[in-house]
C-alpha cells in the first residue's frame, strides 16, 4: 500500500477557506513519478483545523507608552465596528425567495472530467494526458431551447431596443439618468442602471486585449490577422457587441476606438500593502499572505496606504463608460481566522496591532477578561471574519469614493468560501454597491446557495469568474479552476445552463466570462528558470481553454453563437423568469 501526502491539498483547502473538500483516488491513472489524480468532488472529507488558543500576551513592546498605545488603537476599532455589529443584528435579514428548476428542462447531458482537477504533476511540472476513460461524468444540462414556458426565443431582441450601454429602452423601468451607473431596484429585482438611466445587465469578457496575457505570440497573431492594434481593436469589439451580444470588460488596450464596451477596473488595497510590507505570499490568482494568511487591515500604516492607493482612481472619475472598480482579488475567507490572528506571535512587529485586535475583539466579545477555547463558538468565527472584512471593505470603499464618488465599489472577487461566511456578505452590504465572486466547481449553482447570497448581503452581486475548457481546442487544460469538456459546443451548453440559472435569481446583475483569450502553452511564455528550477509564472494561466477566441484571434464559433443566444436575450429571458416566479 502506498502513501499519499494530502498536505498540500488540505492546506489549500484551508487556505481557500473551505470546510469541506472532495477527492478521489484513480490508481491506474497515475502522473509522472506516482501521483494520483484527484477529483474534488466524488469524495467529502471534513477538514478541521487545530482550535487551540495560543497564550494572550499584553507586553508587546518594552515601551509602556508605545505598548499602551497598540492596545488603545485595538480598543477603538472595536469601538467603531460594534454599533455596526448591532445595526444588522437589528434589521435582521431579508427574505429570498427562489423556487427549484423544473427536472424537465434538463434536456441535454455533457460529458465532463469534473472541475478543478489537475492534469499534471506538481513535482515535475510534466503535463499529463486525458484520455477517453477520465470523461466518466455526466452532467444534466439545461439549454435555451429547453425552457417550458418560452415560447419562440429566436430574435427577440430584435423587438427590443437597446441604448450604446446595452441597456433596455423601457421607459417604464426608467431611473434617473445620473450620467454613471449606479445600482437600483425596481419591483423585487436588483438591476444596474446605466447612465441614461436604463435597467443594465452586465455580460462582460475578462480580459479582453491584444496581449493581456503577456504573450508576444498573442500581439503577433492579431497584427497578422488584422494589420495593427487600433484594427484589432475595432473588430474586436463590434464582434463582443453586435455579434455576440455582450457589453462589458475589463480590458486592456486598442478598444477605445469606436461601439465603447463598458469597462470595469481594479484597484489593489491590502494585497498591495501587504507586497508593502513584506508579508503578500500570493502565487497565481488568489491572494495568501504570510502570518497564518492574515491581513493587516487593523495597521493604522493601513488607513493611509488605502488613501494614497484611492488616489489613482480621480484620474477616471468622469468616465461614463466606467462601471466601477474592484478591491483586489480573491482574499482569505476562512472558518478559522479568528484562530489565526491569536496565534500570531506577540513579539513580531508585523502583526502587533493584528494579535492586539483579535485578543481585544475575542475579550469585548464574549465579556471574559482571558477568554479560552470554550469561549469561541462556530458563530464568533464568522462574526471576527465579519469584522475583518467590515474593517477593510469600510477603509477602501470610503477611500475610492473620496476621490471618485461617480462609480460603483464592487467588492473584492470572492473566493466560493464565503459560503462559510455570512458575516463577511452582511458587512459587505453595508460598505458595497455590489458583490463580486468569483464562482467556480458548479455546474448549475442551487438555488439554496443563491439564497444564501441574496439573504445575507442584501446587495446585488455579480459573478465575476467562470469558463469551461475543451478537449478540441488542441490544449492540454492541465491548469484551471474550471470544468473540463469535450467539445466547444459543450462548452456553449455550459454557459447556457450556467447563465440560466443566473438569471433566476434576482439579485444577479451580471457575469464575467474568465477570459478572452487562450492560454498560450508557449514554454517561453509559462516558464521561469530561476537557479536551474523550472516554475510557473503564473500556475493558473498555462495551457487552458479559457478563451472565447484561440490563441490566433480565431472565435470559437459553436461557443459565442451559444452565448450570442443567451446575451441578445437577456431582458426576455428575465421576464420570463420574473414571469414565471409572480405564478
Amino acid at each position: 500500500m502506498h502513501g499519499i501526502d494530502l498536505t498540500e491539498a488540505i492546506d489549500a483547502a484551508v487556505i481557500a477557506g473551505e470546510k469541506k473538500f472532495s477527492m478521489v483516488l484513480i490508481p491506474n491513472r497515475q502522473q509522472g513519478d506516482g501521483e494520483n489524480r484527484l477529483d474534488w468532488r466524488t469524495t467529502t472529507l471534513t477538514v478541521t483545523t487545530s482550535k487551540t488558543l495560543s497564550t494572550y500576551t499584553k507586553q508587546l513592546v518594552d515601551d509602556p507608552v508605545e505598548n499602551q498605545k497598540i492596545w488603545d488603537w485595538a480598543q477603538q476599532m472595536y469601538d467603531e465596528w460594534y454599533p455596526r455589529y448591532e445595526y444588522l443584528v437589528e434589521k435582521g435579514l431579508p427574505k429570498a425567495d427562489l423556487i427549484p428548476v423544473d427536472e424537465n428542462e434538463y434536456t441535454k447531458t455533457v460529458i465532463t472530467t469534473g472541475s478543478g482537477v489537475s492534469g499534471y504533476n506538481q513535482t515535475t511540472l510534466e503535463t499529463v494526458k486525458w484520455t477517453e476513460a477520465d470523461f466518466d461524468r455526466k452532467e444534466p444540462t439545461r439549454t435555451i431551447d429547453s425552457l417550458i414556458g418560452l415560447g419562440e426565443y429566436s430574435d427577440f431582441d430584435k423587438e427590443q431596443k437597446f441604448d450604446k450601454y446595452g441597456g433596455l429602452i423601457d421607459n417604464s423601468m426608467r431611473q434617473e439618468a445620473t450620467g454613471f451607473f449606479y445600482k437600483a431596484k425596481i419591483g423585487d429585482r436588483w438591476w444596474v442602471i446605466d447612465p441614461l438611466g436604463y435597467p443594465c445587465f452586465i455580460r462582460a469578457v475578462s480580459g479582453v486585449g491584444i496581449n493581456y496575457l503577456s504573450s508576444p505570440n498573442h500581439t503577433a497573431a492579431a497584427i497578422e490577422k488584422y494589420g495593427s492594434g487600433e484594427k484589432w481593436g475595432l473588430a474586436a469589439t463590434r464582434q463582443l457587441m453586435d455579434d455576440w451580444g455582450f457589453n462589458a470588460s475589463g480590458n486592456t488596450g486598442y478598444l477605445d476606438v469606436e461601439n465603447r464596451l463598458i469597462i470595469q477596473g481594479a484597484t489593489g488595497f491590502v494585497g498591495s500593502y501587504g507586497t508593502h510590507i513584506g508579508t503578500n505570499n500570493s502565487k497565481g490568482g488568489n491572494t495568501t499572505f504570510a502570518g497564518n494568511n492574515t491581513m493587516n487591515v487593523f495597521d493604522p500604516a493601513f488607513v493611509d496606504w488605502c488613501d494614497e492607493k484611492a488616489k489613482t482612481v480621480e484620474a477616471g472619475k468622469d468616465n461614463e463608460y466606467y462601471l466601477g472598480r474592484t478591491i483586489d482579488n480573491e482574499l482569505p475567507i476562512e472558518i478559522n481566522m479568528l484562530y489565526n490572528y491569536l496565534r500570531l506571535s506577540p513579539a513580531d512587529p508585523t502583526y502587533h496591532y493584528s494579535y492586539a485586535t483579535a485578543w481585544t475583539w475575542l475579550v469585548n466579545f464574549t465579556g471574559k477578561e482571558n477568554p479560552s477555547d470554550e469561549d469561541i463558538t462556530e458563530e464568533i468565527l464568522q462574526i471576527f471574519t465579519g469584522f475583518v472584512y467590515d474593517r477593510f471593505y469600510y477603509l477602501a470603499s470610503n477611500a475610492i469614493k473620496k476621490y471618485d464618488p461617480n462609480h460603483m465599489v464592487l467588492g473584492s472577487r470572492m473566493l466560493v468560501g464565503f459560503m462559510n461566511q455570512p458575516w463577511v456578505l452582511r458587512f459587505a452590504g453595508l460598505h458595497l454597491d455590489c458583490l463580486t465572486i468569483n464562482w467556480y466547481g458548479e455546474w448549475d449553482i442551487p438555488v439554496e446557495d443563491l439564497k444564501f447570497v441574496s439573504e445575507n448581503a442584501n446587495i446585488p452581486f455579480m459573478n465575476t469568474e467562470f469558463y469551461t475548457k475543451a478537449m478540441d481546442s488542441g490544449l492540454d487544460n492541465t491548469r484551471g479552476a474550471g470544468w473540463v469538456v469535450k467539445t466547444q459546443q459543450d462548452r456553449g451548453d455550459v454557459y447556457q445552463c450556467y447563465t440560466l440559472r443566473l438569471l433566476e435569481c434576482k439579485n444577479l446583475v451580471g457575469w464575467h466570462w474568465f477570459q478572452y483569450l487562450d492560454n498560450d502553452p508557449d514554454p517561453k511564455v509559462i516558464y521561469t528558470t530561476k537557479e536551474g528550477v523550472k516554475a510557473w509564472r503564473d500556475q493558473s494561466s498555462v495551457d487552458a481553454n479559457k478563451g472565447i477566441v484561440s490563441n490566433t484571434h480565431e472565435p470559437y464559433t459553436d461557443l459565442v453563437n451559444s452565448m450570442a443566444e443567451i446575451n441578445k436575450n437577456v431582458y426576455r429571458l428575465i421576464e420570463h423568469f420574473d414571469a414565471k416566479y409572480a405564478k
